[in-house]
């Protein structure tokens, strides 16, 4: 395989044409991003005509776009795209089918959405003079009715997302854990759990665990936060990696991920770090994250680079 080249951008939220004729800077911009084999950029737009609905939940605005939009990304050069992140259900089922149907007929290469979990799950592959690539593409960040749902003998499955759920656990000293076991207590935030487990439909917690509504806790000598990838999605991605890998020369995994741990929204979440490093061990050749709006850093893992966010 011939060296390959690889340039890459964070969110294009695009919401009108350019001018006719362009704007001042356009072919310089368009120059940069040419000249490289593999042309990235994170589509954080629905691309449509109405032709769906606005969905209960949006992804903070319902964002759509004239498909002829489209074009003007083509027209810089760009041509491998993720579609999953916040915005990718904002018009329900037929904002995704209808934006993955104007994809195709512009011959756009795209992962991360798809008429049910298998087809977002998949990668896409990029054919280049230089080598083949793969690409796999989840999104973190959005609500749980935007997932792709999977199909068996008796379900179609459903239009959707590559869902990367997560798990947040909160490690508390003795002292902050009685706190919340008080204030569970006083809130009764956990009266259905209890009903279910006394009526049986449920196992009680794990000693030492706490859960309180949707939060859980856990005993511990000191107070910190964990994040962890729900099981199912990782290895779901894993597989579809190790299967990339007998197919391409090289394998990219673009992740959309807006959580933090903390206040600072530069750092990622402690489970998008592990859901990375762990794409890197099933062989993926780089990672590619956005979703922030803002850059994050860059890791070196195993040889591999971790773009955390690229704004």
């Amino acid at each position: 395989m011939k060296k390959m080249t690889l340039i890459a951008t964070g969110d294009a939220f695009i919401t009108r044409r350019f001018p006719e004729g362009g704007y001042e800077g356009f072919e310089q911009v368009r120059d940069v991003i040419s000249q490289y084999d593999v042309k990235f950029s994170n589509l954080e737009m629905t691309f449509h005509n109405e032709e769906g609905y606005p969905a209960a939940f949006s992804g903070g605005t319902w964002a759509m776009a004239d498909p002829r939009t489209l074009d003007d990304m083509r027209s810089f050069g760009f041509n491998l795209f993720n579609t999953a992140n916040n915005h990718s259900c904002d018009y329900s089922h037929g904002g995704v089918l209808a934006t993955i149907r104007n994809l195709k007929e512009r011959d756009m290469i795209f992962a991360g959405t798809g008429k049910n979990l298998s087809e977002a799950s998949k990668p896409c592959y990029l054919e280049t003079k230089n080598g083949r690539v793969a690409m796999i593409a989840v999104s973190s960040s959005f609500h749980e009715s935007g997932m792709a749902g999977g199909q068996s003998a008796e379900l179609i499955g459903r239009p959707g997302l590559n869902p990367l759920r997560y798990e947040t656990i909160y490690h508390v000293t003795e002292e902050n854990y009685k706190k919340a076991e008080e204030l569970a207590a006083l809130t009764k935030i956990n009266a259905t759990m209890e009903r279910s487990v006394k009526n049986g439909y449920k196992n009680p917690p794990a000693s030492g665990t706490l859960p309180f509504g949707t939060y859980k806790f856990v005993l511990d000598e000191k107070d910190w936060i964990e994040s962890v990838p729900f099981p199912a999605d990782m290895e779901r991605v894993e597989k579809e990696i190790i299967e990339a890998k007998k197919q391409a020369d090289i394998v990219l995994v673009s992740f959309h991920g807006h959580e933090t741990d903390g206040e600072d929204t530069t750092v990622p979440s402690m489970f998008l770090e592990t859901f990375s490093r762990r794409c890197v061990d099933a062989g993926a050749d780089a990672v590619i994250g956005h979703g922030p709006h803002e850059l994050r850093g860059i890791e070196i893992y195993h040889g591999a680079p971790i773009f955390y966010s690229l704004g």
